[in-house]
């Protein structure tokens, strides 16, 4: 929402909550729509299954996906890859490290003290989104 903000521009954001599979993208969509009776120019699913599911709805409807609609999963997961499903990709192998090295260096010093890191990701734009 900040980046939204920071953007100036009048977008009308709805949060939408679900479990974290195609089921529930599918579910939680086809509801909102329903509800509010119009199809977002963009969505932003939790992961790509989630997306998927979105994906299913739309094309039901059938709504032109990237042309109407955008649609960007996170993960970057096999199956987006195969049906061209933008999404938000990061480092799984640097995460895994990290949480290695961390729980090594916790367990050695018997330390509990909270850590932040921060990794990078990165938009993977392919046939949902222009």
């Amino acid at each position: 929402q900040q980046a939204i903000q920071d953007a100036s521009c009048e977008v009308d954001i709805s949060i939408l909550t679900g479990d974290f599979y195609h089921e529930g993208g599918s579910r939680v969509f086809a509801e909102h729509i329903r509800n509010k009776n119009s199809i977002p120019s963009a969505i932003f699913a939790f992961n790509d299954a989630m997306a998927l599911g979105v994906l299913d709805v739309l094309h039901d409807i059938p709504e032109k996906v990237p042309e109407v609609v955008q649609v960007v999963g996170f993960d970057n997961n096999e199956i987006a890859q195969y049906i061209g499903l933008s999404t938000v990709g990061f480092p799984m192998q640097q995460i895994g490290e990290e949480a290695t090295r961390l729980a090594a260096k916790r367990i050695k010093k018997r330390n509990g003290e909270p850590v932040t890191v921060t990794m990078g990701t990165s938009l993977i734009a392919r046939k949902t989104t222009l």
